[in-house]
Parts: structure tokens; C-alpha cells; sequence
């Protein structure tokens, strides 16, 4: 992961929520959603489930951050 450091911007959050959110066939998810679809794919023990539940407070945090920078941007 040191190739690709981590530049903290509003659009690795909105990637972040582009990706946590839209499930295999494209379908709305939430994060809990998406998390229990990766593990009933790749397993309990899976090197994407466990990597995504270690990350998951951080996708949280970006998808919340995400998710106000959605609102901030409706038309009023």
C-alpha cells in the first residue's frame, strides 16, 4: 500500500462511498450491507473480509464524510 499513500480528500471518501455502497450488481447497500455481502462471498477467514473489517471504523468515517458533502451539494 506504501505505492499508493493515502491522500486524505474529499474524493477518496466519495470513491470510498461509491464502492462501500453499490453492491456486486450494482444495487444501492448500506455499509453493514455491503461488509456481510463480501463476507458471504469470500468467507469469514477471507484476506477481503478481514482487511474490510479492519478497516471498517475508517469506512465509516469516510462515508460519513461522503455523505455531507452529498447533502452540501443538493439544490436547495
Amino acid at each position: 500500500m506504501a505505492t499508493y499513500p493515502d491522500e486524505g480528500t474529499a474524493v477518496r471518501d466519495l470513491l470510498t462511498y461509491c464502492d462501500m455502497t453499490t453492491g456486486p450488481a450494482g444495487q444501492a447497500m448500506t455499509l453493514d450491507e455491503r461488509l456481510a455481502d463480501v463476507r458471504k462471498r469470500y468467507g469469514t477467514d477471507g484476506v477481503v473480509t478481514r482487511a474490510l473489517q479492519a478497516a471498517e471504523g475508517e469506512l465509516s468515517r469516510q462515508l460519513t464524510a461522503a455523505e455531507r458533502l452529498l447533502a452540501d451539494a443538493q439544490p436547495m
